[in-house]
Order: structure tokens, then sequence, then C-alpha cells
């Protein structure tokens, strides 16, 4: 180091060790934002996923086209979420075609068509709201069957504000804080 008169003195300690402290400082709080930012950020899931990892059965029960049979859909009242279990797959085990189809005024319309005995047909609800459903060749019996569509919980996402927590931040600047005091730098 030059002093006043242009001769150079030996470097302190603490000031030998600046450099080194400093690097590894930055290489250490790199590492910490890195890991956070690429393995511990949380994501946020779908809302809806095409083909959802979960489905609910209805069956037709056998006889279910005679207007005596008390029961037709089973169970006919459903409830499903979104992106979770959304789709409903109707079991068709009478001896007779039968449909699903949603009444009027659903929040959105499907009809499975006809589909024979020992077949069965799917519905992927995207849409949450209370869908009314009937059978179209028996409607005046095979009716009152409901599908209730929830909406899925969203995830929190901690936003551009939230990327380090308050902990962390707090531990980082204590951290610098002591570093830039042993360094001996300005401001510390």
């Amino acid at each position: 180091m030059i002093c006043g008169e242009g001769h150079l003195s030996q470097p302190t300690q603490e000031s030998a060790w600046a450099a080194p402290l400093i690097l590894i400082s930055v290489a250490l709080v790199a590492g910490v934002l890195g890991y956070y930012q690429l393995f511990y950020l949380p994501t946020v899931a779908p809302r809806v996923q095409a083909v959802p990892p979960f489905n609910v059965t209805v069956s037709i029960v056998f006889g279910a086209q005679l207007q005596s049979q008390a029961q037709n859909f089973v169970p006919n009242n459903v409830t499903v979420v979104l992106g979770n279990n959304s789709m409903v797959i109707w079991v068709n085990q009478d001896t007779v075609p039968h449909t699903a189809t949603s009444d009027p005024g659903a929040p959105e319309a499907f009809d499975t068509g006809l589909f024979q005995p020992g077949a069965s047909a799917s519905i992927i609800f995207t849409k949450p709201g209370v869908y009314k459903y009937h059978c179209v060749p028996h409607a005046p019996w095979m009716k009152d069957a409901y599908v209730i569509v929830k909406e899925a919980p969203v995830a929190k996402s901690p936003g551009a504000a939230g990327l380090i927590p308050p902990n962390l931040a707090s531990l980082l600047q204590g951290f610098l804080r002591a570093l830039s005091a042993l360094a001996g730098l300005p401001g510390a």
C-alpha cells in the first residue's frame, strides 16, 4: 500500500482477508439465492388439468329404465373439484341404452349421447356450478340427479415482493454487515 510519502507499507492482517471474505460472501449469497430460486420457491399448480388425476363414477343401476325403480343414478348427487376429480364417468349397468344429459340452465351443456348396456361415458367438467341432469329416453323418472362442481383452491404465489422470505433477508443483511465490519469497509 502507498503511504503519504510514496513508501509502500505492509498490508494489515485485516485488509489481507478482505478480498477473500468478500468473494466467499458473494458466493455464499449467490448460492443461497440460487437454491431458493431454483429449488425452494413454491410453484402454483394449474387450476384445471386436461385429464384430472381422479374421477367420480356414477352407476346407472339395473332396472333404471323401469318407472318403479326408486334409484337410477347412484349416487344421484356427486361433488367434484376442478382439476382434481372433475371427470365423471357414468357406467350403464342396465339392460337398455341411457344418456346423461344436462338440464337447461346448466353452467355448460353436456350430453353423453346414448351408451349401451355395459358401456360407460364420461364428461370432464371445466366450470364451477350445479349441473342438474337426466336420461333423455327415460326423462320422466330418470331425473333430478346433480353434479356439483367446485373451484380448486388456488395456491398463493409470493409475488415479486415476497421472493425472499423476511427471515432469510434479515439473516443475509446481518451477515453482510458483519462481513463489511470485519473487512473494515465503510458503512459497516
